[in-house]
């Protein structure tokens, strides 16, 4: 994946997403009086899926440091502090 500006690790992260909306999600609904489950999936996802993915893609991915992706949201992270 090295030469690639994609990411070949989606599936890992759509795992760890899956788990940690699960673990959350009753709560979430609860706190955002979010009644449909669905909504409160997609409210999750809105808030909270960019924590997600920063927290996989910088403590998880075994290929941060041959990701084209991950450098690009890194340097634009960095930009915006």
């Amino acid at each position: 994946m090295s030469n690639l500006d994609f990411c070949d690790r989606v599936k890992d992260l759509l795992q760890v997403e899956s788990r940690v909306i699960k673990r959350h999600i009753d709560r979430h609904k609860w706190f955002q009086h979010i009644r449909d489950k669905n909504e409160a999936v997609k409210d999750f996802i809105e808030k909270y899926g960019w924590l997600m993915r920063e927290v996989y893609c910088e403590n998880m991915c075994s290929k941060k440091d041959t990701c084209k992706v991950y450098k690009k949201v890194m340097i634009n992270d960095n930009i915006n502090k």
